[in-house]
């Protein structure tokens, strides 16, 4: 066991090495005891917490991780303070280890830790409902609180967070994202690899994401603003809105709107909602069981083989003057099909009694076919 520095303020130097406690000061109306230490700095640092935590990167040049213990509270007299301020703070060194205890009422203590780059890696668990905050960490994080919120900026790692009932808020990763939270909501600025987050109730926002996306949602809309590879959205209350994706989008909607911009794919059900689809390309395979659907394409989509299907509500195509595509539209009710075209080459066919009626024709010479089925009408509509 390597040696430690423990330094108690307002404490004789006689008395250090002794079982004593740090002296309490009364400061701008509140009762405070204050405690600092430090211990040379490991790999792995560990910290095992029952008040908040809030932990910070230092600059190259220290190789020691330190931190400061504060203990604040309103009281009447110094012996109910003493009673009130009786938490504690240590530091040890083990086998590739740095770790570090604190214990306390969490409502009026905070742990703020100071990490040098030497730390590659960092476990942070607060035992009790505290929130977490760390800024300018270098390694990879793993941080969980039973019911607290959770703060990350600027890290250099990957990150997995957990918390029972509070919000998880995400600034610069450079690694991946893993985080769940029981009852709060999640915000995402930057992950530099793969996110896979779920919430039992409150919005998801991931503005940007190198890596494929994986999103749950519980109670709330999901949106993402930019991913580079594939996004994977399920919401049993709320909507889906991607505004950009480089691989294929897959969206479930149990009671919300799904909107898409770009993306190289899309596979989405909506059983309450409409569904928006705004510049995609490859296969569209779009399910609306009480929702219209609104597919805007692109000149020069890559479109390939596709259906749009709307039980209960319209299908509206807007198709660029440059876009090919064999249109085949039914009615899902056996009725002929109600279809107002822009293009000429759209035509009515009847086939046998037993079989519903198919509109059907080639736009724009023809191209990838798209399938449409729905109960009310269907709009094929010109756009330049």
């Amino acid at each position: 066991m390597r040696e430690v520095f423990v330094l108690l303020l307002g404490v004789p130097a006689a008395l250090f090495g002794q079982d004593i406690r740090p002296e309490i000061q009364f400061v701008n109306g509140m009762y405070q005891r204050f405690q600092q230490g430090g211990a040379d700095a490991s790999p792995t640092l560990q910290v095992s917490s029952q008040v908040r935590v809030v932990m910070k990167g230092m600059p190259a040049g220290n190789n020691r991780v330190s931190f400061q213990f504060l203990q604040r509270a309103a009281a009447r007299s110094l012996q109910e303070a003493e009673r009130k301020l009786r938490g504690s703070a240590s530091i040890t060194n083990g086998a590739g280890v740095t770790l570090i205890n604190a214990q306390g009422f969490t409502t009026i203590s905070t742990l703020e830790i100071h990490v040098p780059p030497l730390v590659k890696r960092a476990s942070v668990e607060i035992l009790r409902n505290g929130d977490i905050e760390v800024f300018n960490f270098p390694g990879a994080l793993f941080a969980s609180t039973q019911a607290g919120d959770v703060q990350a900026e600027n890290i250099g790692g990957p990150v997995s967070i957990h918390t029972g009932g509070g919000h998880i808020r995400l600034g610069r990763v450079a690694g991946g994202v893993e985080c769940s939270t029981g009852a709060g909501s999640i915000r995402i600025e930057s992950a530099g690899g793969d996110v896979n987050c779920r919430t039992a109730g409150g919005e998801i926002v991931v503005n940007e994401a190198q890596g494929p996306v994986w999103l749950a949602n519980g109670g709330g809309s999901i949106a993402v603003e930019h991913a580079a590879r594939n996004v994977e959205a399920h919401s049993v209350q709320g909507g889906i809105q991607v505004g950009q994706a480089g691989g294929t989008v897959t969206a479930d909607a149990r009671g919300g709107e799904i909107r898409i911009g770009s993306a190289a794919g899309v596979r989405a059900e909506s059983a309450d909602g409409p569904v928006h689809l705004v510049g995609v390309n490859g296969v569209l395979s779009v399910s609306a069981a009480l929702g219209s659907i609104l597919a805007e394409l692109m000149a020069g989509a890559r479109l390939k083989d596709s259906s749009l299907m709307a039980a209960s509500g319209d299908i509206t195509v807007m198709i660029p003057s440059n876009l090919g595509l064999r249109v085949m539209a039914t009615n899902q009710k056996g009725g002929v099909p109600r279809v107002e075209s822009d293009f000429s080459g759209v035509q009515l066919r009847m086939l046998n009694f037993d079989r519903p009626a198919l509109a059907e024709g080639l736009i724009n010479g023809g191209g990838p076919t798209l399938l449409l089925s729905g109960s009310g009408m269907i709009y094929l509509r010109r756009v330049k």
